[in-house]
């Protein structure tokens, strides 16, 4: 399977945001092989009108309201291959010593 998501600075964009870590779970979980798993920079993003207006109304820090009106994008590659032909499981985030796997 190939995923190629959004992994932060889409601030607008979608309801998740997707890590390195939810990978490696998946394929702890699932037994899945690892053929490329990739956390790269994809340029920088304005922030919406929104973002900036909801700083300004709701953040309780100062450091929250930012003059720097950009952040980074960054693309999550994650290329995995099924090794058996187990029924999927769910990942979890929980310790591998507790994994039902």
């Amino acid at each position: 399977m190939l995923h190629e998501l959004p992994g932060g600075g889409m601030l607008t964009h979608g309801v998740v945001s997707y890590n390195p870590q939810f990978f490696w779970l998946l394929c702890r979980f699932n037994n899945y092989e690892v053929l490329d798993l990739t956390i790269a920079h994809a340029g920088d993003a304005s922030l919406s009108n929104d973002v900036v207006r909801s700083n300004a109304q709701f953040a309780r820090s100062r450091r929250a309201v930012q003059t720097r009106l950009t952040v980074p994008i960054f693309v999550v590659t994650a290329m995995l291959q099924k090794q058996d032909d187990k029924a999927y499981v769910t990942p979890l985030d929980i310790p591998a010593e507790a994994s039902p796997t």
